[in-house]
């Protein structure tokens, strides 16, 4: 049991190192992994080996070699997922524990007999989160006004994956906002 503890403490150490700073946003992100980057890759890695889906080469090399090779590789994998999915346009919006971000740049348009006070907080919040940058103000506007990150994007003269950073900062400051008022 002890040495289970430490061949998954290594394994987890290693998967931190090799994806330090890499898991909000991109191949590694939660919301595209459905879980945390860590749990994913090594759950994955201990599956390989016992589904046999991964030849382990045991005489060659020890578990903790082994898991690592494993992940090594799975991480390979989902950055070349990831890549082909940027080039064919098919990413999510990557939204980290905020699946309400697209409810609450379109709070203008639900019916407010819903819940008025709560989408009203949220505007403000979404407000009070633009008051120091213009160019979330204005990336708020064109949300509101319907248009895909592709358009907003152009319109505010910046790549793909910047539009997605500015939605995420945008949503993080609104969440402490809304959170704060609690």
């Amino acid at each position: 049991m002890a040495e289970w503890k430490a061949i998954l403490k290594k394994c987890y150490g290693h998967v931190e190192l090799r994806l330090w700073n890499k898991t909000l946003i991109g191949a590694h992100c939660e919301q595209r992994l459905g879980m945390p980057a860590s749990d994913y890759y090594v759950g994955n890695a201990l599956k390989a080996i016992y589904e046999q889906s991964w030849e382990w080469q045991y005489e060659k090399y020890t578990i903790t070699v082994q898991l690592t090779r494993i992940i090594n590789s799975m991480i390979s994998n989902e950055v070349r997922k990831y890549k082909v999915e940027q080039k064919q346009n098919k990413q999510l919006p990557l939204l980290i524990q905020n699946d309400r971000f697209d409810t609450l740049m379109e709070s203008e348009l639900i019916d407010e007999t819903t819940d008025a006070p709560y989408f009203e907080r949220c505007v403000q919040a979404l407000q009070e989160a633009c008051l120091d940058n213009s160019r979330h103000q204005q990336f708020v506007k064109l949300k509101i006004q319907g248009k895909s990150y592709s358009e907003i994007a152009d319109d505010l003269h910046c790549s793909l994956d910047d539009a997605y950073q500015i939605m995420e900062n945008i949503a993080r400051r609104a969440r402490k906002i809304l959170q704060a008022d609690k």
